[in-house]
């Protein structure tokens, strides 16, 4: 539903975990793209994840993963690499969001 929304504003910010397979329907939106990816080690992302899954909406699904979910999951993404400027970052440390805001405005329209 997110990437069916994207395409009808000018401008977003889309927060989602996402695959390369998202990439042509992210390139339709939006043939300009900035990547902020966020990373941490697993050991964190499954921390996190299982800290707030008894918090979340029952529409997230995250209580009918299985094993294998759970380790594709966990084991980590990559920057989808649209061609547009990337910021990686690790987020297992505090993040300078000020930072982030001023490489995001430095960018190229």
């Amino acid at each position: 539903m997110l990437l069916a929304l994207v395409r009808d504003v000018p401008a977003a910010v889309v927060d989602a975990n996402l695959y390369p397979v998202h990439g042509p329907t992210l390139l339709a939106a939006c043939q300009r793209p900035i990547e902020v990816f966020c990373r941490c080690p697993a050991v964190e992302v499954e921390r996190r994840f299982d800290h707030r899954a008894a918090s979340r909406h029952p529409g997230h699904v995250d209580h009918t993963l299985d094993q294998d979910a759970r380790t594709r999951l966990f084991a980590g993404a990559a920057p989808l690499g649209l061609g547009g400027p990337v910021l990686d970052l690790d987020t297992s440390r505090p993040v300078d969001v000020q930072a982030v805001a001023a490489w995001i405005r430095q960018q190229p329209e």
